[in-house]
């Protein structure tokens, strides 16, 4: 019986824990969450998230300007890394000093 109680106490506690703090973090985030979400997009989807990642970075934008531009700018450096840069892998350039 004592084991019974422990268990249902324990499932109480984590139950309103979890609630209490889902609220919490929502709104001390400031942003955190829209760039785990960026992160997650472009890491899983590359390019092919473009549209997602601006949906984001417009909302990042809307909770905190500066790192909305920041995070846009990163996201833009990250895809011209994995689509402009040109790659010579049977030779280096000629013009390297």
């Amino acid at each position: 019986m004592k084991r019974v109680i422990f268990i249902l106490t324990a499932i109480i506690l984590l139950m309103s824990n979890v609630t209490a703090f889902g609220e919490d973090i929502g709104e001390q985030t400031e942003g955190h969450e829209l760039i785990e979400d960026m992160i997650l997009y472009y890491g899983c989807y590359g390019e092919a998230a473009t549209e997602e990642i601006d949906d984001l970075i417009g909302a990042l934008k809307e909770v905190d300007s500066r790192k909305g531009k920041l995070w846009a700018d990163i996201m833009d450096y990250w895809g011209y890394i994995d689509t402009d840069i040109t790659i010579n892998m049977e030779r280096l350039p000629e013009n390297l000093p």
